[in-house]
């Protein structure tokens, strides 16, 4: 989806009504890409109105490995750079990224979960799918998605 300059903008999913809850969880799942600063800034701004609490996350899977240590440096210098103010660093291992987000947003009962994925269409759609879609549709929180190029 893209906004009037012609460029990105979040969509917030979900199955259910926001019903006046708030988000005081938002976990932020990432690839740690400098290129999510404006999506950054729409998460640090849902953080600001609901004086929230970022768990900022790397799923680590089986296909896609990078040792702690190298993660922490990454999203020290990634959470540097965007600004990010009251959050956590966590890296959490699991077979797939959305079973990851998943079981992670579980584990820490979060409200909202925060995703900014590649835009991808046509015949790379269909053979990789979309993680943010798999998780709207396994999930009943909310899912804050931001389609990157």
């Amino acid at each position: 989806m893209k906004h009037r300059e012609g460029g990105p903008c979040p969509v917030l999913a979900g199955h259910q009504k926001n019903s006046g809850r708030d988000y005081t969880n938002i976990v932020y799942a990432s690839c740690l890409n400098q290129n999510e600063r404006a999506f950054a800034q729409a998460v640090k701004n849902t953080q600001a109105m609901y004086n929230s609490k970022v768990h900022l996350v790397r799923i680590n899977t089986p296909m896609n490995f990078q040792p702690d240590h190298d993660v922490r440096r990454i999203m020290q210098e990634f959470a540097r750079k965007l600004g990010l103010k009251d959050f956590t660093m966590n890296i959490y291992n699991d077979r797939s990224e959305e079973e990851g987000i998943q079981h992670f947003a579980s584990s820490i009962n979060a409200d909202l979960i925060a995703m900014a994925t590649l835009g991808r269409t046509g015949f790379a759609q269909f053979l990789v799918g979309s993680i943010a879609e798999d998780v709207v549709n396994h999930l009943s929180r909310h899912v804050l998605r931001y389609v990157t190029s």
